[in-house]
Parts: C-alpha cells; sequence; structure tokens
C-alpha cells in the first residue's frame, strides 16, 4: 500500500521538538538554526530535522531551511 502523502509522525515531532526547545531556551530571534547540532540534541537523523524545518516554514513560523533562524513563536503574517 503506497504511503500517504504529508509529514511523518517524526517530523511533527521533531517539528514540536525544535519550536518547544527554542521557546525555553535563551536562544535569540534570528539565530541561525544548523541541521546537524538539531540533529544530535534530538537525536535523529538530519533529514527529519530538515523536513521539520520546512514543515514550519510552510506553517509561517520562520524561513524555510535555506534561511532558517529563530522563530518569535508568533505567526508570521504578510
Amino acid at each position: 500500500m503506497p504511503r500517504a502523502y504529508g509529514p511523518t509522525p517524526l517530523t511533527r515531532r521533531t517539528a514540536s521538538r525544535i519550536v518547544e526547545h527554542s521557546a525555553s531556551s535563551d536562544m535569540p530571534v534570528g539565530a541561525r538554526l544548523v541541521e546537524r547540532p538539531l540533529a544530535e540534541q534530538r537525536k535523529v537523523s538530519r533529514s527529519p530535522v530538515r523536513q521539520a524545518l520546512h514543515l514550519l516554514g510552510t506553517m509561517d513560523w520562520w524561513p524555510p531551511p535555506n534561511g532558517a533562524a529563530a522563530p518569535s513563536l508568533s505567526p508570521v503574517r504578510p
């Protein structure tokens, strides 16, 4: 049976943990988010982190992975 499209549970969980970490840490708004340390901290490979950053980017939390920076934790509206 083909897999359904959309974020996997691991991607959603990783995205949630990235947002929780940025909210509970002293990470300044605009700080760079680097895949490798994020993956090591969450004990996952870089792929779920990359997918989570992309997912959060589509949710207007912050720019997509190629320009990822710490979110302000309020959705960005144009």
